[in-house]
């Protein structure tokens, strides 16, 4: 089958999809598994099979890796970054009392005891898991490059915030909204990928993601001993949030512009580029199953899969 039937075809399969869903509540229980139909996955793959769409695919999915990969590498490095940089924090004096020459959070000389800056590192978890669930759901409702460019930019500002905390119950505060907005953002992004990728290719997607990790942790060390030689009057902890946040924001507006939202709206493809985009959607992955409803919520919260997830994960 030639590629440029595709375009002729469009309607046809798009007719296909609606009559799918509109008549048949088999249909719904197979898209929420989020695979597509039997019979438009077999429409679309065939036009993906001939020769001509295989070489543009190829080239089309290096064109895909080198704006998303890249991108979300560079997020999850800003996120883990932001999110232990409170340790390397304590090094220079955020712990100790605010009448200090360290300038910190403990009130009056005293430092925080062991138990507050417990509590400091686990409010950030508490915010992370609590605002997943709400994470995906946003990516759905929301343009997932307006929704990231959200979420990364706001846990940007709020991780700068903590350079203004006076006080023990402020920097708590700015802890939990760092997870909450730390956890809009992360745990969507495979959902993000899976609009894009088809089940093969995600593993290796997933990689690119959750791959910095590493880096980041080494990268925070060095770059707070960098901060340590700061000779300013300013306490050297609140450059180092300074530092490690105003990249991140920046690389949140950048996603506005760069990020793709979904095949079939704002993809940054065009020509045959977008057929391809918008046949390999058709032909695995899906977004269609309708406005989210009570049920659906109720589901996940009764799933003990996400529970576990949390508890191995975080």
């Amino acid at each position: 089958m030639s590629f440029t039937l595709f375009s002729s075809r469009k309607s046809e399969v798009a007719q296909i999809e609606t009559a799918g869903l509109d008549h048949h509540d088999d249909a719904l229980d197979v898209e929420a598994k989020g695979y597509a139909d039997a019979s438009i996955q077999k429409e679309n793959q065939a036009v993906l099979d001939s020769d001509e769409a295989q070489v543009i695919q190829r080239k089309y999915l290096r064109k895909l890796d080198f704006i998303i990969c890249p991108t979300i590498s560079f997020l999850y490095f800003f996120e883990y970054l932001d999110r232990g940089n409170v340790a390397n924090a304590k090094l220079y004096g955020l712990d100790k009392g605010h009448d200090t020459s360290n300038g910190g959070v403990g009130p009056g000389k005293q430092s925080l005891s062991a138990t507050q800056w417990e509590v400091v590192i686990m409010l950030f978890y508490v915010g992370l898991i609590l605002f997943q669930v709400p994470g995906c759901i946003g990516y759905r409702l929301v343009s997932p490059s307006k929704w990231i460019a959200f979420s990364v930019c706001f846990w940007c500002i709020t991780s700068m915030l903590q350079d203004v905390a006076t006080n023990y119950a402020s920097l708590l505060v700015c802890r939990i909204f760092l997870g909450a907005f730390e956890g809009l953002f992360g745990t969507g992004i495979v959902y993000y990928l899976s609009i894009w990728y088809h089940r093969t290719e995600l593993g290796l997607k997933v990689f690119w993601y959750l791959g910095p990790t590493a880096i980041a942790g080494a990268f925070g060390g060095l770059i707070a001993y960098g901060v340590g030689h700061i000779k300013r009057s300013t306490p050297q902890w609140k450059w180092l949030f300074l530092i490690e946040a105003l990249p991140g924001f920046c690389l949140g507006l950048f996603c506005l512009y760069w990020l793709p939202d979904r095949p079939m709206k704002n993809s940054r493809f065009k020509g045959k580029y977008q057929e391809v985009a918008v046949a390999r959607y058709h032909a695995e992955t899906v977004d269609r199953t309708g406005p989210i409803q009570q049920k659906h919520v109720i589901w996940a919260i009764q799933d003990w899969k996400l529970y576990a997830q949390g508890m191995i994960s975080e």
